[in-house]
């Protein structure tokens, strides 16, 4: 029952995504697993990563995360039961000393020697930002302090997220009970008048939207409290009053009845089988985008009449408002040779082509905007790098549904060409695929489907259908694992969004986006293997969003800020290795 039952048998990157100097990296270890099992923990290891990586929000900063698996056998299988706390009363000699009811009194608080745990940790891995420990037993239990400790219960693996909530990212726990609601507590009916110290739950400012911990999140309008528990004798049995997702002020959170209230009606830091919420997942993403080799930038014109430009990156709490830049839609931005690159359309009937670089140390403040001389739009312009220089396209101005497009000499734009014989009544896409610059676009008026070329520096190959698929917005186009992806909103009067693939030859069946829709289209970026997705919401919600896409599955998508935009939003990522 201590490190003589057992062994440090050997350490195993299976996650790597970087130098450990600069990733936030976590330490797997086995607990009561005998030599033999070895074979079983590291299949439960690798589960944890990939569900880990499908988790909202990790699926976002998977490139943050370095795992390491540290083999560690025990003389017996399994963990201490006593019966305390109504186990079975078994004890099992195992390296770290794993004991459910930890505390005396809860059966599932299951713990191990911390200490141990943390020294075998820093001899195997001593950049580690996260300790977990994986039990071998079937009986349900886990718990958060100085290391992450789950069972091998059903569901285990959403025990192990739930638990690093405390742990990594000093979350509290949202359910509003002690021993469980049918245990008929009462020492747990009122939360202590002190404020806790993590950022999901309050004792305060329930009743006040300036003192709100969270309320950047709280949407107009939203009651507060959101939810008040009648009998602060029992859990609070009444459903959510408003739809899932809402952020606002509920009673019964850090295991007490009333007196203490949660961001939303559920989160996996309440029920298992919960997201995360709001507040949950903007920690745990301020915290790992601080280890990710990733800039991810978003730029978007307001909401409604507000046509001034603002940008943001996924690592910040905070937006910057770009009072100098207007536009009356949404701007396109990628990275030139130095830094960032944007170019948006002009106000109202300003159909002029306006450009700005982003070269300060600061990272926030862009260079004086300056014109594309001599051309418009009605649209705004698509933009890309291609061979060393950046290149835009657009469509005309006012009912001129060609297209033309211009490249970057010296820092200076050429004058426009066309693009012959092919037209749209929106704005075109770009993205470079094996060499080459592909354009897709919208047809024109009222033709929803679409089509596609590719320009080798020279000239432009002839336009050709892109099969069975239609828009009433515009597509986005990037490239991951030699694809080329195109993503687009349907149809007039659908608003939910569909993406293809391109191989060279032939485009794939077009295939929903599952559970995002919006009112105006998307943008997409691609970081080194996987694909990024902003977008503003369906019909009367200007939210904006994202998510990736790995090559195989959509991660779920995340609202950016609580703020807003009538237009598409632009979002780009740049690789720093």
């Amino acid at each position: 029952m201590s490190a003589s039952d057992g062994a440090v048998v050997g350490t195993t990157q299976i996650l790597n995504n970087g130098p450990a100097a600069r990733r936030f990296n976590i330490v797997i270890l086995s607990e009561g697993y005998q030599q033999a099992q070895l074979g079983q923990f590291a299949n439960d290891a690798a589960a944890f990563v990939t569900r880990l990586s499908r988790t909202p929000p990790f699926h976002l900063v998977m490139n943050s995360i370095n795992v390491f698996r540290v083999d560690v056998s025990s003389t017996d299988t399994g963990a201490d039961d006593p019966v305390t706390c109504g186990g079975g009363g078994g004890t099992a000699r195992t390296y770290f000393d794993a004991t459910f009811c930890g505390d005396g009194t809860n059966q599932r608080l299951l713990t191990v020697n911390n200490t141990l745990a943390l020294q075998v940790a820093n001899a195997e891995v001593p950049q580690h930002r996260l300790v977990v420990v994986i039990v071998n037993s079937p009986i349900y239990g886990g718990s958060g302090g100085p290391v992450a400790v789950y069972s091998l219960a059903a569901n285990a693996v959403d025990i192990a997220l739930h638990e690093i909530g405390h742990t990594a990212f000093a979350l509290a726990d949202e359910y509003e009970t002690f021993r469980g609601c049918a245990s008929g507590e009462l020492d747990h009916n009122n939360h202590p008048a002190v404020e806790p110290a993590a950022e999901n739950v309050t004792v305060t400012g329930f009743n006040n939207i300036q003192r709100l911990k969270w309320r950047r999140y709280v949407r107009a309008g939203t009651a507060l409290p959101t939810t008040r528990n009648a009998n602060c004798a029992v859990c609070d049995p009444q459903p959510s009053p408003v739809p899932s997702g809402a952020v606002g002020a509920f009673e019964g959170a850090d295991t007490y009845h009333c007196s203490a209230y949660r961001p939303e009606f559920d989160c996996k830091m309440r029920t298992l089988a919960s997201d995360f919420c709001r507040v949950c997942s903007d920690v745990i993403l301020h915290r790992l985008w601080q280890f990710s080799p990733l800039s991810v930038r978003f730029a978007w014109k307001g909401v409604g009449g507000d046509q001034t430009l603002y940008n943001g990156r996924a690592s910040e709490s905070y937006q910057y408002h770009l009072p100098d830049f207007k536009s009356s839609t949404g701007p396109a931005l990628i990275s030139d040779n130095q830094g960032a690159f944007m170019a948006w359309k002009g106000i109202s009937n300003d159909q002029g082509i306006y450009y700005s670089v982003l070269r300060h140390i600061d990272g926030v403040t862009w260079d004086t905007q300056h014109n594309v001389p001599g051309v418009g739009t009605s649209t705004g312009p698509a933009a890309a790098m291609f061979q060393g220089r950046a290149y835009l396209a657009w469509k005309g101005a006012f009912n001129d549904q060609g297209i033309n497009f211009t490249r970057f000499e010296g820092g200076l734009p050429a004058a426009q060409r066309n693009v012959p014989g092919v037209g749209t009544s929106t704005r075109p896409a770009l993205a470079v695929y094996r060499g080459r610059l592909y354009m897709a676009w919208k047809g024109i008026a009222n033709d929803q489907s679409m089509w596609f070329a590719s320009f080798d520096g020279n000239q432009w190959s002839a336009q050709a259908p892109i099969p069975n698929v239609g828009t009433s917005a515009y597509p986005a186009l990037a490239v991951i694992g030699d694809r080329l992806y195109m993503v687009w909103k349907g149809i007039e009067g659908d608003q939910s969004v569909w993406f293809t693939s391109f191989d060279g030859s032939r485009w794939a069946p077009q295939a929903p986006v599952p559970n995002v829709g919006t009112a105006t289209g998307v943008s997409l970026s691609a970081g080194p293997d996987r694909l990024f997705m902003a977008w503003s919401g369906v019909a009367g919600d200007p939210s904006l969003y994202y998510t990736t896409f790995d090559g195989r599955t959509w991660g779920r998508q995340h609202n950016y800020l609580g703020t807003g935009s009538s237009a598409v939003p632009a979002v780009h990522v740049r690789y720093y290795g």
